[in-house]
């Protein structure tokens, strides 16, 4: 399981009635097959998720993102705890009138017998025998997909062994209750990329307007500015965006062997965050989110394979004690740090995920839809 998420999606209201009486879309979708209109719309849908500075729609995630989010932590917590009265709307009239719909989303690569494990599992384009696309040269999600557009698949170690099916299962639990806008507080779900490079937040760059962003970090380090422009891995598709991947060169001998990104946002609204999860891959040492009075690090833990099992998260404990709070305009900053060795490390990713509460007299969308 390389990734998983739980997404929102919102699709016209005739096709989602249509799926939702169908009890489902079921795909039988098999290599290189076309997919069609319907198809395409249920599995591209339209953002109206986690509403961060991506605008390119790459990050709606709610839940989830990687291998570490997989059982309870270390701790015996689960992977996303909130304390009371905070949750994140799952379902509601509102959500259904607007045909919006939860999704869960996987990706799995079958690692089961394959010539170069670490290849296969970051992705490189040479070893999945994947053009790629999206002007990406050696690897990362782009090279990584099954589909009539791509084809990519992991060689054999001994290419006659026979591989069975495999059938998998996702168990999860969700705790909730009823929503009442007396005493329930919704929470907003923003994805900050250490790779973002656009000009505003959540905003096409050429729209007038919106609210704009100096990434003022990245751009005054240029080792971050050469990691995020660096089109070995990532989404560069010619638009300032979230590029959600990046590429670590291999340590060379007699060279430091640490490798940082860093960047930093103006936030549009003032938040109090509640809950914040750190992201990233395999080399991965750890992750800070931090601003003024407040500093979230999710350090990573290794089975003894070396794969990453888990990532330390933050959490505020009661309704008034938060991880920390930010007025609009006031900065926060993300820095992640990978431990390189004598090989490149492809599409590697660094992602904040924050659930913050925006103050009702602050937030003009929970006005309007409640007054």
């Amino acid at each position: 399981m390389h990734h998983w998420t739980v997404n929102k999606w919102q699709l016209p209201t005739g096709l989602y009635q249509d799926i939702v009486n169908a009890g489902g879309l079921d795909y039988h979708l098999t290599l290189r097959e076309k997919v069609g209109y319907i198809e395409f719309l249920a599995g591209a849908g339209l953002n109206s998720g986690a509403n961060g500075p991506c605008w390119d729609s790459n990050l709606h995630l709610y839940f989830g993102i990687g291998n570490e989010v997989r059982t309870k932590t270390p701790q015996g917590r689960f992977p996303y705890e909130f304390p009371d009265p905070y949750g994140v709307e799952f379902d509601g009239p509102a959500m259904r009138k607007r045909g919006e719909f939860m999704v869960l989303n996987t990706h799995l690569i079958d690692i089961r017998g394959v010539r170069d494990k670490r290849a296969c599992s970051e992705c490189k384009c040479s070893e999945m025998g994947s053009r790629g696309f999206l002007n990406v040269t050696e690897g990362g999600l782009t090279c990584c997909h099954s589909t009539f557009y791509d084809g990519g698949k992991c060689p054999q170690a001994k290419p006659d062994s026979p591989i069975s099916n495999a059938t998998y299962y996702i168990r999860y639990t969700i705790r909730w209750n009823d929503y009442n806008p007396e005493t329930q507080l919704p929470l907003e779900v923003i994805t900050f990329d250490a790779t973002d490079n656009n000009t505003k937040w959540g905003d096409l760059p050429f729209i007038p307007g919106g609210f704009s962003e100096s990434h003022a970090t990245m751009l005054n380090d240029p080792v971050s500015w050469g990691r995020v422009n660096d089109g070995r891995s990532g989404d560069f598709d010619g638009k300032r965006a979230c590029h959600i991947e990046w590429y670590v060169p291999a340590c060379k001998a007699g060279d430091s062997c640490i490798v940082k990104i860093k960047n930093s946002w103006e936030v549009p609204y003032p938040m109090n965050i509640v809950f914040l999860r750190n992201h990233f891959h395999a080399g991965g040492v750890s992750m800070s989110t931090y601003a003024k009075g407040f500093n979230c690090t999710g350090m990573g833990t290794y089975d003894n394979t070396g794969d990453l099992v888990d990532v330390s998260t933050c959490s505020a404990t009661s309704s008034t004690d938060f991880i920390g709070t930010l007025k609009r305009g006031e900065q926060v900053f993300v820095e992640s740090t990978y431990m390189q060795d004598d090989l490149p490390h492809y599409g590697v990713m660094s992602m904040s995920f924050v659930y913050a509460h925006i103050p009702r007299d602050q937030d003009r969308r929970w006005t309007d839809l409640h007054v």
